[in-house]
């Protein structure tokens, strides 16, 4: 969380990103950091007693802001997701998810079994 503030309206949850992106590209890497921001507007809630009223991604390449969704659906889902990482790690599984961020982990090639030979990035078979 880079900044939370209240400006006497609504209380809003900013987290910057560096990535170099093309505009193109900035609404599908959103979601991949939206459940982030979720996340911390759940503490910020359990913290202060209410979530913010926005949450906004902004990528500083290609200066771009991005609307998190924050309605109850979408924060159920974060509360889901952070249930089901717990339960991964108390039984130690955690099935592999191949994906294309898979190029950026320290361990793609050596002790993962992913493989990027697909062109348009790592397989689905592993």
């Amino acid at each position: 969380m880079d900044l939370w503030f209240d400006d006497g309206r609504e209380q809003v949850l900013v987290d910057y990103k560096t990535d170099r992106l093309e505009r193109a590209e900035v609404e599908q890497t959103a979601k991949t950091y939206a459940i982030q921001l979720q996340l911390y507007s759940l503490g910020i809630e359990k913290w202060r007693g209410r979530k913010p009223d926005r949450a906004v991604l902004h990528f500083l390449r290609p200066d771009v802001t991005v609307e998190i969704d924050l309605e109850a659906q979408a924060m159920d889902r974060a509360f889901q997701l952070t249930e089901e990482f717990f339960a991964a790690q108390s039984s130690v599984a955690f099935p592999l998810k191949v994906g294309r961020h898979c190029s950026r982990c320290p361990y793609f090639r050596g002790a993962c079994p992913a493989d990027l030979t697909a062109p348009d990035g790592p397989s689905t078979e592993a």
